[in-house]
């Protein structure tokens, strides 16, 4: 009586092999793609949230100084006492007493027009540069 061989196939093809890798690798770029425009979405929303706490910070020193910070003045207004203000703080404006930064670790920038009596806080965006568009445009306290 002949023996029979008896085949054991245990492993994957090369073919089997790489249609698995390129179905992981289209699961990825699909993931990493949802991720990357969620994170850019959050940091918008962030910049947004630290702009309105800005504005609510510079409003409140109006309240006790009668008058809003110059250009010179800026933001370091909310965290250092001011001599022509006799009713500044006790505590600084902001919380630890210092300026945030935006989102992508850029300055606040603080504009007042002294003939409107106005004043806008602007993030640069992602750019950190004026202008720009889409996440890299600027953010400005108008437009809240």
């Amino acid at each position: 009586m002949p023996i029979k061989k008896i085949q054991n196939d245990k492993g994957f093809s090369l073919m089997e092999i790489l249609i698995a890798l390129a179905i992981m690798v289209g699961i990825g770029t699909f993931v990493a793609g949802n991720f990357m425009g969620r994170q850019r979405k959050s940091q918008v929303d962030q910049a947004k949230i630290s702009i309105t706490r800005l504005v609510d910070a510079v409003n409140t020193f109006y309240l006790d100084c009668s008058y809003y910070p110059s250009n010179a003045e800026g933001l370091e207004a909310l965290v250092t006492r001011q001599e022509k203000c006799e009713s500044w703080g006790p505590e600084p404006y902001l919380k630890n007493g210092k300026l945030p930064k935006d989102p992508w670790k850029n300055d606040f920038v603080y504009q007042y027009d002294d003939s409107s009596g106005q004043f806008q806080i602007i993030s640069l965006g992602k750019g950190g540069k004026q202008g720009g568009e889409g996440y890299a445009a600027d953010l400005s306290s108008k437009d809240l």
